[in-house]
């Protein structure tokens, strides 16, 4: 069942600004970290929470921070767009953004540590809580996108990206544990690459909610789809006016007189009276007379 939504607010815009703005200056940190690693750096190897702890790791560290601190606008923005996710889809994008804050504030353990720290296991944890709740609050929050005519058209991008996140955190556990750490920060940087597309596609359809202009709504029945009104009078495009054109041929206004009709119940010797339309015209019909279309309102007027 389709849902009609109310017009967004005007904060949607400048939030869902923000939100896309932060996924860019996410992108270009990373590339920059990525071209300027320390020596030995492998990203193949390493996690990228390894690259932000490196002598040259501050462009990722601060591409973490960003990504979490922008991404606050994306609950308030879906708020502001009118768009229902559910209280818990807020709750996970919430852990998604604070997630990915505390993991820039406090980062992992240098490179060669046998064993983590307590701040390393905080990293660690908090990094993963957000890995896991923005697909899962994409999970949760289709089902009710697919009843918004201005979601459904991404729901099966939005679904589909989900799914391949959560086969992501599979093939990360694994590698983390079972694998000895093979291939771990390809892992990674795939899952994270998956991720940052789904908020880009939600985003995205966020920016373009946010700028589109407020659907007019349709007037009340037979004033025509929204039609302005003057004083009663349809109102022309422009407002130069009450709308004083003339019907076409066999829409005139009901009361006038269609000599037709007159002549065709003179001819029968029938009074003109109330009575059912269509004993009227069935009597008109034997004499031959064509009925136009107003005669069945002017047969219903009183003598």
């Amino acid at each position: 069942m389709s849902v009609v939504p109310f017009p967004p607010s005007r904060s949607a815009r400048p939030l869902a600004v923000v939100a896309a703005g932060g996924l860019v200056l996410t992108t270009v940190l990373g590339i920059v970290a990525h071209l300027v690693p320390a020596p030995g750096l492998s990203p193949v190897s390493l996690t990228i929470s390894d690259y932000a702890v490196s002598d040259r790791g501050w462009p990722m560290n601060l591409a973490i921070f960003l990504l979490g601190a922008t991404s606050l606008a994306v609950p308030l923005a879906l708020r502001a767009a009118r768009t229902t996710v559910g209280r818990l889809v807020e709750v996970l994008l919430l852990a998604w953004c604070l997630g990915l804050i505390t993991a820039a504030l406090v980062p992992t353990d240098p490179l060669g540590t046998v064993e983590l720290s307590p701040t390393g296991y905080l990293h660690r944890y908090v990094s993963v809580a957000a890995f896991v709740a923005l697909p899962l609050a994409t999970l949760l929050a289709v089902r009710r996108l697919a009843a918004d005519p201005r979601w459904c058209g991404v729901v099966p991008l939005l679904r589909a990206l989900a799914v391949v996140s959560v086969l992501g955190l599979g093939a990360l556990y694994y590698v983390a544990f079972p694998g000895d750490r093979v291939l771990m920060g390809l892992v990674e940087r795939l899952l994270v690459g998956t991720e940052l597309v789904l908020l880009a596609v939600l985003v995205g359809r966020l920016c373009r909610i946010a700028a589109a202009p407020p659907a007019r709504r349709p007037g009340p029945a037979g004033q025509g789809a929204g039609a302005p009104r003057r004083g009663g009078c349809r109102v022309l495009p422009g407002g130069r006016g009450p709308d004083t054109r003339q019907p076409p041929p066999g829409q005139g206004r009901v009361g006038e007189a269609d000599s037709a009709v007159v002549n065709a119940v003179q001819a029968l010797g029938v009074k003109r009276r109330t009575g059912p339309v269509v004993s009227l015209e069935s009597r008109i019909a034997t004499v031959g007379v064509a009925v136009p279309s107003t005669s069945r309102a002017n047969s219903t007027q009183a003598p």
